[in-house]
């Protein structure tokens, strides 16, 4: 039985899985390609030479301006990060979908335990926000290896692991908030508007903290605090410290969903 409601919840969401896949694969090879063609224009330094340096830390630092970077940066642009973390918001909010339409009647209709339906929703998120990260990967890694000019320094497959890893623990965390909410909104798209409001919210907190030193006390409580794009790719930063914390956030979230899912009533 709970194959099978993960099974439905796959097929319900196919559309956004490959629309996901597809596009930020494809933004993968698009970055590398626009990096070789700055690498052979010699554009990188008159690049660097028009954006404030101050600019350039809020981005992640001066090495984004590299060829190297660049193909890194394909993992900390900001339309890739809240593409796949809006992916996350919207596969975990499902059982709100769920009361929404009036859909969790006829499933609960069975001898369905309710853990069930949090544990389908948060592996459905994971699995499927897995995928997509790994099919970027190997877009990234494909595309550099295709179009990279000789003798240039690349980021190695392992940094781009651990940066791939950060990433994919980031959406986890915002999927978690998103299951946490569903186990009590009985609307998706608020659950998801929300969401989109408090990434947006988040990730301006942590960009102004890179600009305005004031700011950088709040910093640690947007989860952007703990994904470092450009230093994991350069090798000058462990996520590993990073990615438990996102986990453990991750975790807790997910705790509050199970609680709350079994003491609401449908």
């Amino acid at each position: 039985m709970f194959t099978a409601l993960v099974g439905r919840s796959l097929a319900r969401h196919r559309a956004l899985i490959a629309g996901l896949t597809v596009v930020l694969s494809v933004m993968q090879i698009l970055v590398v390609l626009a990096a070789r063609n700055l690498q052979q224009d010699r554009m990188f330094a008159q690049i660097a030479a028009l954006i404030p340096p101050f600019v350039q830390e809020a981005l992640g630092g001066s090495m984004v301006l590299s060829f190297g970077g660049l193909v890194a940066f394909g993992f900390f642009h900001p339309v890739v990060m809240i593409a796949l973390a809006v992916g996350a918001i919207y596969m975990a909010s499902e059982p709100a979908g769920e009361v929404e339409h009036g859909l969790v009647d006829l499933i609960a209709a069975r001898p369905v335990p309710r853990a069930w339906f949090i544990t389908r929703s948060g592996l459905v998120s994971a699995l499927t926000t897995t995928f997509v990260v790994a099919m970027m990967l190997a877009a990234n890694r494909a595309a550099t290896a295709w179009l990279a000019p000789a003798g240039l320094p690349l980021p190695g497959f392992s940094r781009m692991l651990r940066l791939a890893l950060n990433l994919l623990v980031l959406s986890w965390t915002f999927g978690a908030a998103s299951l946490a909410f569903a186990a009590h909104a009985r609307r998706r798209l608020l659950i998801v508007g929300s969401l989109g409001l408090a990434y947006v919210f988040l990730f301006l907190l942590h960009f102004t903290a890179g600009l305005w030193a004031p700011a950088r006390a709040f910093d640690r409580l947007s989860p952007f605090h703990y994904y470092a794009g450009l230093p994991i790719a350069l090798g000058m930063k462990d996520p590993r410290a990073d990615v438990l914390i996102l986990l453990g956030t991750s975790a807790v979230l997910t705790v509050c969903a199970y609680i709350m899912y079994a003491r609401r009533d449908l």
